[in-house]
């Protein structure tokens, strides 16, 4: 009877152990995971950001040769 307490006994810690271990390894792969997915996400909104700046940028440079343009046409001043 006391040899089957004990391996009942010894059972329960290896089984506590490795338990222990799954859930572990189980929150190292959503910590992981997590991690992964943040910085997906931040590339994604880089991405976004940069071409919403060249976006700007250009249309800018669009909007500058326009004034350049009309200055050089109309000399830039106003005749009454």
């Amino acid at each position: 009877m006391l040899y089957a307490t004990f391996m009942v006994a010894v059972f329960s810690l290896v089984l506590q152990f490795y338990l222990h271990a799954q859930i572990s390894e189980a929150r190292v792969v959503s910590a992981n995971h997590e991690s992964v997915e943040a910085h997906l996400i931040a590339e994604w909104t880089a991405d976004i950001a940069r071409e919403e700046m060249s976006s700007k940028i250009q249309m800018t440079k669009k909007i500058s040769a326009v004034f350049k343009d009309g200055a050089r046409i109309g000399g830039g001043k106003c005749e009454e």
